[in-house]
């Protein structure tokens, strides 16, 4: 059956909770983050990702309820397969 909503043509970014930090994706597809930038993709640029501490030294990246992947401050981030 047909949904009984209708969608107003318009995509709407992601919001984040507080526990989530928020970083804005640049032009060349990455966002700066605790001094040092990571590419995430240009796909993503204008939009915003949020990023939650899972562990001392460790941040998993978010676009929504999407993981995109993680950050290690000592390794760099390491996208999901």
């Amino acid at each position: 059956t047909n949904s009984s909503r209708k969608w107003d043509g318009k995509l709407r970014s992601p919001e984040y909770d507080d526990i989530y930090e928020k970083r804005k994706v640049m032009k060349c597809g990455s966002i700066a983050f605790l001094g040092k930038n990571y590419f995430i993709g240009e796909t993503l640029y204008g939009e915003y990702v949020g990023i939650k501490q899972t562990d001392i030294g460790m941040y998993d990246i978010y676009y929504g309820s999407i993981v995109l992947g993680s950050v290690d401050l000592r390794s760099g981030f390491k996208k999901r397969k």
